[in-house]
C-alpha cells in the first residue's frame, strides 16, 4: 500500500463528497437541523404543560348539595370550577374540563360522624392534561384531609405532631447536574452520539461504491497505478471524515437545541473533558467500523437505491442497543454488556457521562473497538479484492 496513492484518493472522494449536494445535506445539514425541530416540538409541549400548570384548571364538581370540601375546592386558586354541565363525560372529551370531583351528599355528616368520606374522581386517563388535575386535586384534597384531622385532634385536646413520628429531611449524594434534565440527557445522548456516528458516513459510502458503479468511474479508478488496498483506504478514510462531521454536526445540532429549549434539559451546563474525549475515541472507533462495512455494502451492491436498501436496517440494528441501556442505571450496567458489540459502547457513554470513570470498563471497550475495527478492514479487504464483488452487475 503507498500512503501516496491513498491520500490521492482520499482527496479526490473528499472533492466528490463536498461536490454532491446529497451527501452534504444528509451528513452536515440534516443532522445539524434534526434536533432543534426536533426538540422544538418537544420544547412546546413541555413548555405548554409548565404554563398549564401556573394556570386555574378547569374542572367541575358534582354534588347536589353545599358541603364543606365543595366550598374548600371552590377557595382553592388552583381550579376554575365550570358550571351548568349536563354531560360530564362529554364534557372532558370535549376538553371543556379536565376532570369531575363526585362528592356524595351526606358528605359532611360522615365527616362529623368520623367516618370515611366517599370521593370520586373522574377524568380521562390518555390525556396528560386530565392526568395532572387528577393530581392536583388529590394535592388539594389531602390538604383538606389534613385540615379535618387536625380539627379533630383539636377537639380531643391533642396536638397535631402526635401524629408525626418521623421528621424525615432528604439529601442528594449526587453532585448537582440538572437534576432529571440531567437524567434525560445522559438517556439521550448515547442513542445520538452512536446513531450518526454509525450512519453519518452512509451517503457517502453509497455514492463512493455503488455511486461510482453507476456513474461508471468505478473500473476505470481499478485500472490505475494504485493498488486496491489504497484505494479501498482512500474510500474508507473519505467515508470515516464524513461520519465524524455528521457526528459532530449531530453535537452541534444538540447544543442548538438546548440553547432554543432550556427547559428540555433542565439546569444541565455540560460535562468534563475527560469524558468528552472518551466519548470521541469511541465514536470515531464506530465511525471506523460502520464506514469499512457500508462501503464493502456499497461496492457490492448494483445501484444507488440498492445500496439504499441493504443499508436501510443498519439504522434499526444501532438503535436497539440504545433502547437497551436508556432506563438502565449507569452505576448498574451489568458487566457482560460491555463485551457486547455495538451495546458496549453504548454503555460506557452512559457511563462517562455521568461521570463514572470504571477503568477496566473503558480497557474492555476498546480493546473489543480495535478488535473489532481490524475485523472490519480485513472483511472490506477481501470483498474488495473479490471480482464477483467489485464487478457485480
Amino acid at each position: 500500500m503507498s500512503f501516496k496513492h491513498v491520500l490521492i484518493v482520499l482527496k479526490k472522494e473528499l472533492k466528490d463528497i463536498f461536490r454532491d449536494r446529497k451527501t452534504i445535506f444528509a451528513s452536515l445539514i440534516m443532522p445539524m437541523i434534526m434536533f432543534p425541530i426536533l426538540f422544538g416540538f418537544m420544547g412546546q409541549g413541555v413548555k405548554q404543560l409548565m404554563e398549564e400548570g401556573k394556570n386555574a384548571i378547569p374542572i367541575a364538581i358534582n354534588s347536589t348539595s353545599t358541603n364543606s370540601l365543595v366550598e374548600y375546592i371552590k377557595n382553592s386558586p388552583e381550579f376554575i370550577i365550570i358550571e351548568d354541565i349536563q354531560d360530564y363525560l362529554q364534557a372532558i372529551n370535549d376538553n371543556k374540563i379536565k376532570a369531575v370531583v363526585h362528592i356524595s351528599e351526606d358528605f359532611d355528616q360522615k365527616i362529623k360522624s368520623n367516618e370515611l368520606a366517599p370521593i370520586t374522581l373522574e377524568y380521562d386517563d390518555t390525556s396528560q392534561h386530565s392526568l395532572n388535575a387528577v393530581s392536583t386535586i388529590r394535592a388539594v384534597i389531602t390538604r383538606f384531609s389534613d385540615k379535618v384531622v387536625i380539627d379533630r385532634l383539636s377537639a380531643l385536646n391533642l396536638n397535631e405532631s402526635i401524629l408525626q413520628v418521623i421528621d424525615i429531611k432528604e439529601k442528594s449524594a449526587a453532585p448537582d447536574k440538572g437534576g432529571a434534565g440531567f437524567m434525560m440527557f445522559s438517556m439521550m445522548l448515547p442513542l445520538f452520539l452512536t446513531m450518526w456516528s454509525a450512519i453519518s458516513g452512509m451517503p457517502a459510502a453509497i455514492d463512493l461504491g455503488a455511486g461510482e458503479k453507476e456513474r461508471g468511474t468505478l473500473e476505470p479508478l481499478l485500472t490505475t497505478q494504485p493498488k486496491r488496498l489504497s484505494i479501498l483506504m482512500g474510500k474508507f478514510f473519505a467515508v470515516t471524515v464524513a461520519a465524524i462531521m455528521g457526528t459532530l454536526a449531530s453535537l452541534a445540532g444538540l447544543f442548538i437545541s438546548t440553547k432554543l429549549n432550556p427547559e428540555m434539559l433542565g439546569t444541565f451546563t455540560g460535562i468534563g473533558v475527560a469524558s468528552i474525549l472518551i466519548i470521541a475515541v469511541i465514536c470515531i472507533s464506530l465511525s471506523l467500523i460502520f464506514s469499512a462495512l457500508q462501503l464493502v455494502i456499497s461496492v457490492y451492491a448494483r445501484s444507488f437505491k440498492e445500496a439504499s436498501t441493504y443499508l436501510s436496517p443498519l439504522l434499526v440494528i444501532i438503535m436497539v442497543p440504545s433502547y437497551l441501556t436508556m432506563f438502565i442505571d449507569a452505576k448498574a450496567i451489568p458487566a457482560a454488556f460491555f463485551n457486547i458489540p455495538l451495546l458496549n459502547s453504548v454503555s460506557l457513554i452512559k457511563e462517562v457521562t455521568v461521570g463514572i470513570f470504571n477503568v477496566q470498563h473503558i480497557i474492555v471497550v476498546l480493546g473489543w473497538s480495535v478488535i473489532y475495527i481490524a475485523l472490519s478492514m480485513i472483511f472490506a479487504l477481501a470483498m474488495f479484492k473479490k471480482e464477483a464483488v467489485v464487478f457485480r452487475v
